[in-house]
């Protein structure tokens, strides 16, 4: 089973210990904004995967403006050597997962009162693995933290 780490800000402090059990340390062009952050990592075959989290810049950063951040998808076929990026909405995606036949994702959009307050959240869904992504269901001012479907017609949110 080949093993490997994608080279990001966060991966610096566990490289050198996870080089001694034969990982490799991938670096990608793609990713080196490093005004982007990463939450979540799922893999589906030897050679698809998707990173999903935020980009944002020094500008949104330095005046606190992190409404405008955008949440992004992050998609690999093959095996982590090159990344294409897709923008789904203003905020940042803070769970996804994986069922038989779809991703899922949920975004947070903080208001622009505070950051700690939510305006929006968003489930979206990809059932052709990441190529095309739909908005499922918006939530004005609910902070939804966690999905789960039963199959596509029926699923349930807590909030």
């Amino acid at each position: 089973m080949k093993r490997c780490i994608l080279f990001s800000f966060v991966s610096f402090i566990s490289c050198s210990m996870l080089l001694k059990g034969g990982w490799e340390i991938k670096h990608s062009d793609e990713l080196t904004n490093s005004f982007q952050d990463f939450h979540h990592l799922i893999i589906s075959d030897d050679d698809t995967g998707f990173l999903f989290g935020t980009q944002s810049s020094e500008d949104i950063l330095l005046k606190k403006q992190f409404e405008n951040q955008n949440a992004v998808v992050w998609r690999t076929v093959d095996g982590g050597d090159t990344w294409s990026g897709k923008e789904l909405c203003k905020g940042e995606i803070f769970t996804a997962f994986q069922s038989e036949d779809a991703l899922y994702c949920v975004s947070m959009r903080s208001s622009e009162e505070a950051y700690a307050l939510v305006d929006t959240s968003k489930i979206f869904v990809s059932y052709d693995w990441g190529e095309n992504w739909v908005e499922l269901a918006s939530f004005s001012h609910y902070y939804v933290l966690q999905v789960g479907f039963f199959n596509r017609d029926s699923g349930m949110a807590i909030a």
